[in-house]
């Protein structure tokens, strides 16, 4: 996806969702004031094609954190990127994600 699409998507999720909307981007303000640099966010439909690969459903409030936030952060000197591509998952990972996940809303 392309700046713009992402923009757009943005734009509809801070319609759909304005109190977790903000509540996010306070968060990457936060992380980002602490150094960590957000990796690009995920557009909808590469969350749908992680899903379908791996047959999960991953918790609506995750799908914005990656939609709003970003997918991983950039952290350190050497802005290494603490986050794992969904294409590097382990067997053991993706049995990991068709659990129930263990945060909520409250946990944010």
């Amino acid at each position: 996806p392309n700046a713009e699409q992402i923009e757009a998507e943005l734009a509809l999720l801070a319609l759909a969702y304005p109190e977790k909307y903000e509540l996010l981007k306070e968060i990457k303000a936060k992380l980002e004031d602490e150094g960590r640099i957000a990796a690009p966010p995920l557009a909808a439909k590469e969350i749908q094609g992680f899903e379908k690969k791996y047959e999960v459903t991953l918790p609506e409030d995750y799908k914005l954190f990656l939609t709003i936030v970003g997918n991983g952060f950039y952290e350190g000197r050497d802005k290494k990127l603490v986050a794992s591509p969904p294409d590097n998952l382990s067997n053991v990972q993706v049995e990991d994600l068709k659990k129930d996940f263990p945060y909520t809303s409250s946990d944010i």
